[in-house]
């Protein structure tokens, strides 16, 4: 018998040296899970089988099925059982405190944030996508492209204020205490200044960065116009973008005014006038053409 492209494939039923000799080939299986109890003259049988192309393995209890969520979730201790959990999560998770006694193997396809007191409960199995462990207690959780402003700002100095990608940090108080933590963080020159501990893949620092600013990310074209420029109060950031196109009717100047950054591009199409100013603006550009 041949297991081919499956999503999951569940041999815990497959507990016996008969059952598993007559698999002869798995292939194309995203997710393989395997008796956590197999006897030897078992696991022999079932390292006999031909695999190909096994994302993931993992050994499981008979009586834990995965758990699986998709999208945006939050899983909390109560819906999970007692003892080991496998999850699967297609998306973005939230994983909150477990209780003791309770652990899970998880496999990401997308963002996880769980709370790191729970560390030593979570078996990380394979997880495509960001993945952070903090203090849910001391956490301000400030959603993608967002600002962290002042009224979001805590007296405790262990505060955590945690984007999921992207994170703008402005001109903020002195005294501002605590972590901004995110992949890449965008921050003021001022912050240098301040107690405010910076923890990222990627520190960006441009002057003079207000809360008023218009972020445009994840698309495939953007066109930059005068127009466009010109009706955004603020500043322009430019995230996660395929094509940006500099039209003609913009002048150095007026770029230089209303963008802030242009990150994560991959083609940046400037006219000969505005070449120079968009190279300033740039950070992580595949490619910058006139």
């Amino acid at each position: 018998m041949k297991i081919t492209n499956q999503a999951v494939c569940d041999l815990r039923l497959y507990n016996s040296t008969k059952a598993m000799e007559k698999i002869s080939k798995i292939k194309n299986v995203a997710l393989l899970l395997v008796p956590k109890d197999m006897d030897d003259e078992t696991r022999a049988a079932y390292a006999a089988i031909e695999k190909a192309n096994v994302a993931t393995e993992i050994e499981v209890d008979a009586s834990h099925s995965p758990l699986i969520f998709n999208g945006e979730t939050t899983i909390t201790d109560d819906v999970l059982p007692d003892g080991e959990s496998p999850i699967i999560i297609n998306g973005t998770a939230r994983l909150f405190r477990l209780s003791p006694g309770k652990t899970v193997k998880v496999i990401a396809n997308g963002d996880l944030l769980y709370d790191i007191r729970s560390e030593s409960q979570i078996q990380l199995v394979n997880v495509n996508g960001e993945c952070d462990g903090v203090n849910f207690d001391k956490l301000v959780e400030i959603p993608m492209g967002g600002i962290l402003t002042e009224n979001l700002l805590r007296p405790d100095p262990e505060t955590i204020y945690y984007g999921n990608v992207f994170l703008m940090i402005p001109h903020l108080p002195v005294q501002v205490q605590g972590t901004a933590k995110s992949p890449i963080l965008l921050a003021d020159s001022s912050i240098r200044n301040t107690n405010l501990v910076l923890d990222a893949q990627q520190v960006i620092y441009r002057d003079n960065i207000t809360s008023d600013v218009t972020l445009k990310f994840n698309l495939d074209k953007l066109r930059i116009s005068a127009d466009f420029l010109q009706q955004i109060s603020g500043k322009l950031v430019c995230f996660n973008i395929r094509h940006v196109i500099i039209e003609k009717s913009v002048t150095p100047e007026l770029l230089r005014e209303k963008v802030l950054l242009m990150y994560n591009i991959h083609h940046i199409k400037a006219t000969r006038k505005t070449f120079d100013a968009a190279q300033l603006l740039a950070e992580n550009v595949q490619i910058i053409s006139k």
